[in-house]
């Protein structure tokens, strides 16, 4: 984390966490959904396609997935 440039203290928190990760797919439409405590992050995705995301420091990006399935 430290060479995505997220700070000391942004990874100290994180080491702490324990996420939950759920991964579902509907139709061709895929669904990344982490939680934690305080927290509930969620992207949908249909793979081989561009769409939108960010970074851990936040920054916008664009994100490109594929299934192996």
């Amino acid at each position: 984390m430290k060479e995505l440039g997220a700070s000391l203290t942004v990874r100290q928190t994180a080491n702490k966490l324990k996420p939950r990760l759920i991964i579902s797919e509907n139709e061709g439409t895929w669904t990344v959904q982490t939680e934690i405590s305080y927290k509930t992050t969620s992207y949908n995705f249909t793979p081989g396609v561009e769409f939108n995301g960010k970074s851990l420091t936040g920054e916008k990006v664009k994100v490109w997935l594929f299934s192996l399935l």
